[in-house]
C-alpha cells in the first residue's frame, strides 16, 4: 500500500468562505487514469466518516475544519472523497510511483495550487498543470467520468517528470487497466476507506520461507510451516477496510487462491510479527477475531483512534520511493521564496502542526506498550507528514526546523530497525540451506536402499525429508542487539529536537511577541 506523498498538503491555508460541498464520485471515475501496473489502490470516503453515526456524535466535520485551520491536518475541508494508487516494490519501504485524486468543485482551485507552488498553471498535452517542485510530480486538472458529468478531478502524479507525466497522459484514458482484484476491492466494499493490495506472484517462495523460519508463531510446526508456504506463494490480495458507524471498526482480508485449512490459526500472529519487525504495529488486532471464508482468511476488529490515525496514514501520507538497498533518502528541507513575506498566523499553525505531529507520534509509542522498536514505520509517516505541510507565509527559520525534525525522525527510525548499514550487513550473513536426506519406507528399501536408475538413486516426496539448516536466529538476536545498542542515541536525538524547539519558540517570540505561543 500506500502512500507515500501527502498531495493534499499543497492545498493547505485556502480561503473557506463560500465553499461549496461537492458530491463524491464513484471510485470508477478515475479508474482511467491508473497506471496499468499499479498493484496498490485506495479510497477514502471523507463524507461518509463525517456523516456516520460516530462522526456526527464527536463532531468530526468541525473537527476537522479546525484541524485544517490549525495546520495539523492536510485535507481541506473541501476534500468529500479521494483515490489514490502506487506501485509497491516488496523489499522496500516506499513506492515506485503514486498517482492521486479528488473531485475538484472550483476550477478556480488550480490557481490557488499555482500561487501555493510559486508557479503557475501551464498546458500540458492539452490539460491545465502545475508543477509542483516539493512533491517532485505535476497536478492536472482532469474531466471526470465519461465527461458527461462536467466535473472535473484534481491529479498528481510523482515522482515524475513533465516528459513522464506527458506520457501519462497520453495513455490515460484508452480503458480501465487496473486488476480486476483492486478493482472488486474497491467496488464491492461500503467501508469509509478501503486499502487494497494485488500480491498475485509477488512472494517469491524462498522469501516465503525464509520468513517463516524466522517467525516464532510456526517455528516447530513444521507441518504448518509446508501448508503456509504453499498458502502465501497463493496469495492474491490483501484488503484493510474500515467502518464508521457508532464505532469504528476494521476487517483484514487475506485472499488467497487455494483452500485453507488448519494452518489458518497462525496466519493472526504471523501478520502481528511482521507487522512488528515493520515497526508498523497495529495494537488492535491483537484482540482479532479470526474466521475463515472460503479461500479467505479474515480478522476483525473493534478500531481504536489512534489505530485509526496509523491506518489513515497510510492512505494519506506515503512513504516516499526509496532504494532496495536499505538506505533511507535524505529529505530536502522545505524551500520558499526568500523574498515572500511571512506572517504570523501562518507561522504560528506550522510551528502547532510540528507539536501536534510529534504528539501523536509519542501518543503511539505509548501505545505500543514501551516497544519503540515496533514504531520505527510509523516515525518515517510522520517525517513524510512535515515534510510536505505547506511553507506559504512561514518564516525561515520554522521551515529550517521542521527540516531539521523530519531529518532526526528518519534517523530514529534508522535507529529502530537496528540501523540500516549494519541490518543489511547482518542479513548478508544469514544461511539458507536444504538438505534432502532419503528416508527408507519400507523393508525392503532398508536392505537394499533406494530405486536406482543411471543417473543415480529416485528420491521422491515419500521417501525423502528436507531438512533445512539456518542461523536465522542467531541472526536476529543481533539484530536485536544493535537495535538496544542505539538507546543512547536515540535519547540524544529527542533531547536534540526538545532542544531545538526551545530555541526556535524562543526566536519566534522576539520576532512577533509573546501572542505567537498564545491561544
Amino acid at each position: 500500500m500506500i502512500s507515500r506523498n501527502n498531495f493534499f498538503a499543497v492545498v493547505v491555508w485556502f480561503t473557506f468562505g463560500g465553499l461549496t460541498s461537492v458530491i463524491a464520485q464513484p471510485p470508477e471515475d478515475v479508474f482511467p487514469y491508473i497506471p496499468r501496473d499499479a498493484n496498490v489502490v485506495s479510497v477514502l470516503d471523507v463524507d461518509g466518516l463525517l456523516r456516520s453515526p460516530l462522526g456526527i456524535e464527536k463532531g468530526w466535520a468541525e473537527k476537522h475544519k479546525q484541524a485544517y485551520l490549525d495546520g495539523s491536518l492536510t485535507i481541506p475541508s473541501w476534500v468529500r472523497q479521494f483515490t489514490r494508487a502506487s506501485h509497491y516494490i516488496p523489499g522496500t519501504r516506499g513506492e515506485q510511483w503514486s498517482v492521486a485524486f479528488t473531485p475538484l468543485d472550483d476550477p478556480a482551485r488550480m490557481e490557488n495550487i499555482a500561487k501555493t507552488e510559486a508557479t503557475e498553471v501551464q498546458e500540458l498535452e492539452g490539460f491545465r498543470s502545475i508543477l509542483s517542485s516539493r512533491f517532485g510530480g505535476y497536478f492536472v486538472e482532469l474531466p471526470a467520468g465519461n465527461d458527461k458529468s462536467g466535473q472535473s478531478v484534481l491529479g498528481l502524479l510523482t515522482p515524475a517528470t513533465r516528459q513522464e507525466t506527458a506520457a501519462w497522459l497520453r495513455t490515460s484514458r484508452l480503458g480501465t487497466s487496473l486488476s480486476s482484484y483492486l478493482q472488486q476491492a474497491v467496488l464491492d466494499s461500503e467501508a469509509q476507506l478501503v486499502l487494497a493490495m494485488d500480491m498475485n506472484e509477488m512472494l517469491d517462495p524462498v522469501q516465503i520461507r525464509y520468513r517463516l523460519n524466522g517467525a516464532a508463531s510456526v517455528k516447530s510446526n513444521q507441518r504448518a510451516k509446508a501448508a503456509l508456504t504453499l498458502d502465501f506463494q497463493s496469495l492474491q490480495g490483501v484488503r484493510l477496510s474500515v467502518t464508521a458507524g457508532k464505532t469504528l471498526t476494521s476487517e483484514l482480508r487475506l485472499d488467497f487462491k487455494r483452500s485453507i485449512g488448519d494452518e489458518s490459526q497462525f496466519v493472526k500472529p504471523l501478520l502481528l510479527e511482521l507487522l512488528v519487525d515493520a515497526g508498523s504495529e497495529l495494537e488492535d488486532f491483537e484482540q482479532a477475531d479470526v474466521s475463515v471464508s472460503g479461500n479467505s482468511v479474515v480478522l476483525r476488529t473493534p478500531l481504536s483512534d489512534v489505530s485509526f490515525h496509523k491506518i489513515l496514514s497510510l492512505v494519506v501520507s506515503p512513504h516516499a520511493a526509496q532504494g532496495t538497498g536499505g538506505t533511507t533518502t535524505e529529505p530536502s528541507l522545505p524551500t520558499s521564496n526568500d523574498q515572500a513575506p511571512y506572517d504570523l498566523m501562518a507561522s504560528k499553525r506550522y510551528y502547532r502542526a510540528i507539536l501536534k505531529n510529534l504528539g501523536d507520534l509519542e501518543n503511539i509509542y505509548n501505545s505500543s506498550a514501551n516497544s519503540y522498536n515496533r514504531t520505527a514505520g510509523w516515525h518515517n509517516s510522520y517525517a513524510n507528514r512535515i515534510e510536505r505541510m505547506s511553507t506559504a507565509g512561514v518564516h525561515p527559520s520554522l521551515q529550517e526546523f521542521a527540516g531539521s525534525i523530519s531529518k532526526n525522525l528518519r534517523v530514529l527510525a534508522d535507529s529502530l530497525r537496528g540501523s540500516q548499514i549494519e541490518l543489511q550487513r547482518l542479513d548478508n550473513q544469514i544461511v539458507y540451506r536444504v538438505e534432502y536426506r532419503y528416508e527408507p519406507r519400507t523393508g525392503f528399501e532398508w536392505w537394499w536402499g533406494p530405486p536406482q536408475t543411471i543417473n543415480g538413486p529416485v528420491m521422491t516426496p515419500g521417501n525423502t525429508r528436507a531438512i533445512v539448516h539456518t542461523n536465522v536466529d542467531e541472526v536476529r538476536q543481533e539484530q536485536q542487539k544493535a537495535i538496544e545498542a542505539g538507546a543512547a542515541q536515540r535519547t540524544q536525538v529527542w533531547k536534540l529536537m526538545s532542544d531545538q524547539r526551545d530555541q526556535v519558540e524562543a526566536e519566534m517570540k522576539k520576532t512577533f511577541g509573546r501572542v505567537f505561543v498564545g491561544d
